[in-house]
């Protein structure tokens, strides 16, 4: 990317703080905003961390949202809100920061263009179609407490990134490019379960992602950029209804985290890519198994 790339990014990111700020202290006492500040600055921090390793890993915030929000005392309906409204600001930065990344990359831009819009377009419409069918109909999450079904699907998830890991390294397979009929026939129905489970936990679809397209064999890259595009669309479908129906946001906790998860969406492509392929899966796959057996 050209450093007037970075420098428009630079800008609009400036502006849109130095805006905020200005509007906040406006509608609101001084003093009460430093002691809002000081209070709540640890989330800011958060907000950053989330969206790095969302973005670097393609997993979604969540799995740093989730176990960091309750550990803060939220109730379960606040840190998923908060957890998917945070979201739609971290994983939309880091879907395009990718984009332009790949864009910037001819070679790999042309060869796996049409996988990824395939891939993106065909994972969007099955997984969002599960999350609103959970939202609205299903009420799937009502049956088990969030916490308990973070726990067991992050153990789940982790352990499967794990033998997913060990069965492509222990092979040598050539990147593919081109998805085929039983790409399609496993992509659909595990993106359905992907959006339940992301409108449940604020997490889900990624991972399913994630594992299938490693097992099978795209390359780290493209997954993660798919994962993360398809992520981000399903946390701003799902945002609505926790905005305005379920209204358990915690928006002071939105305030200081969403900027810091702007950033945090562009910057974790920057650790994907230092990091490297194999890194990033084993921290990916460890991180989600850790979060999974804290909680």
């Amino acid at each position: 990317m050209s450093w007037r790339g970075w420098g428009s990014i630079a800008t609009f990111l400036f502006v849109y703080f130095t805006a905020a700020a200005v509007l906040f202290c406006y509608l609101n006492d001084l003093q009460w905003v430093v002691d809002e500040i000081i209070g709540f600055g640890l989330f800011f921090a958060l907000g950053l961390g989330g969206a790095i390793v969302a973005n670097a890993t393609g997993a979604g915030g969540g799995v740093v949202f989730i176990p960091a929000f309750s550990s803060l005392g939220l109730y379960p309906s606040q840190v998923l809100a908060t957890s998917i409204l945070i979201q739609c600001f971290g994983m939309s930065a880091g879907a395009i920061s990718w984009f332009i990344s790949f864009k910037n990359r001819a070679v790999i831009f042309q060869r796996y263009q049409q996988f990824m819009v395939k891939a993106v377009i065909t994972a969007t419409l099955s997984s969002v179609t599960g999350a609103l069918l959970s939202q609205w109909f299903f009420h799937f999450g009502a049956r088990l407490p969030m916490l308990t079904l973070f726990s067991l699907l992050s153990i789940f998830f982790g352990l499967t990134l794990l033998v997913s890991i060990f069965y492509s390294e222990s092979k040598s397979f050539f990147p593919k490019a081109v998805m085929s009929k039983g790409d399609y026939i496993l992509l659909i129905p595990i993106c359905f379960v992907g959006g339940v489970i992301t409108s449940t936990i604020s997490v889900g679809v990624g991972e399913c992602l994630l594992v299938l397209l490693f097992l099978r064999r795209f390359p780290m890259q493209v997954s993660i950029f798919v994962a993360v595009c398809v992520s981000a669309i399903n946390v701003i479908v799902c945002a609505p209804y926790q905005v305005f129906i379920a209204q358990s946001v915690a928006w002071d906790v939105v305030f200081f985290a969403a900027p810091a998860a702007l950033v945090g969406g562009i910057l974790g492509r920057f650790f994907a890519l230092k990091l490297g392929a194999s890194r990033v899966k084993v921290f990916c796959a460890v991180w989600i198994l850790a979060t999974g057996i804290a909680m």
